[in-house]
């Protein structure tokens, strides 16, 4: 009997700045309106890639790799002006100035056996994540705080 496959996507995210003429990025630029260091599908906030867990009852059975396809530069990188539109180009585009950047990761995972500690474990984990989520929130509000203070 076949298990069920499923592949997890993950983006990686960073802002841009021109420093010398050069191109610098970096997670730390994002703004507070800008998404997540790493964000899903949908731009929603995502605990960083070397923290997701699998979901109970699954088992991975690939390491995180970058996904090539489409239009991306030679380490799986997309730019764009905004997180939020859809005209991803695989260079930066000097006339648009693009300045936000992101690459989409890829793992598989699979149906495993009923597994009561590996839930437990999952929950665990899951709780973590939230007190990380909820600290990057925080740490969002008191941004935009500091910037409508100015």
């Amino acid at each position: 009997m076949d298990k069920e496959v499923i592949c997890d996507r993950i983006y990686e995210n960073e802002r841009g700045t021109i420093i010398f003429g050069k191109y610098n990025f970096s997670k730390k630029a994002l703004l507070p309106t800008d998404v997540s260091p790493f964000s899903n599908e949908s731009s929603s906030y995502v605990v960083d890639i070397k923290y997701y867990q699998c979901p109970p009852n699954y088992e991975w059975f690939s390491d995180w790799m970058v996904d090539m396809n489409g239009s991306v530069d030679e380490q799986g990188w997309s730019y764009n002006t905004t997180f939020y539109n859809d005209n991803w180009e695989s260079s930066i585009n000097k006339q648009n100035v693009s300045f936000v950047r992101r690459r989409r990761w890829m793992r598989m995972r699979r149906k495993c056996n009923n597994n009561v500690e590996k839930k437990e474990i999952f929950d665990i984990q899951q709780r973590t994540n939230d007190r990380q989520r909820l600290k990057f929130v925080q740490q969002q509000n008191e941004l935009n705080e500091n910037v409508t203070a100015f």
